[in-house]
């Protein structure tokens, strides 16, 4: 099992997207795309929260809508501290997976930058 925050996962998600189009070995590319599956089942639980979170927090047009101005939410300024302090408790969550794992020895003879290797180091036995 590995830990790993909301805010965690947020910031590799996207990247592991991107290793996952990579021609790799067979047992990295499965456990990337195994691995994927998990985390996103994660952001959805989180997603689902944030939601919850803006629509409280969020400025209302007059019929109700949530108020968005040039892609973003419009969060009422009187309260704008307790939502980023909530955002930042959301994000703060740790949560457990069970990661399936491969050996680095792997990816030898397939280039990888230092911030993707970072990315990737949950999966990887030592």
């Amino acid at each position: 099992m590995v830990k790993m925050t909301n805010k965690e996962i947020l910031e590799k998600v996207n990247v592991l997207g991107e290793i996952s189009s990579r021609k790799l070995p067979v047992k990295v590319s499965y456990a990337i795309g195994k691995n994927i599956s998990k985390v996103e089942r994660e952001l959805k639980h989180y997603n689902k929260e944030r939601q919850k979170i803006i629509k409280d927090y969020c400025l209302k047009e007059d019929d109700g809508t949530l108020k968005i101005t040039e892609g973003n939410y419009d969060i009422d300024p009187e309260r704008l501290d307790d939502f980023n302090k909530e955002i930042s408790e959301l994000q703060e969550i740790e949560i457990e997976m069970d990661i399936h794992k491969f050996n680095i020895e792997l990816l030898n003879g397939y280039e990888m930058s230092p911030g993707e290797l970072m990315c990737i180091d949950f999966m990887i036995e030592e």
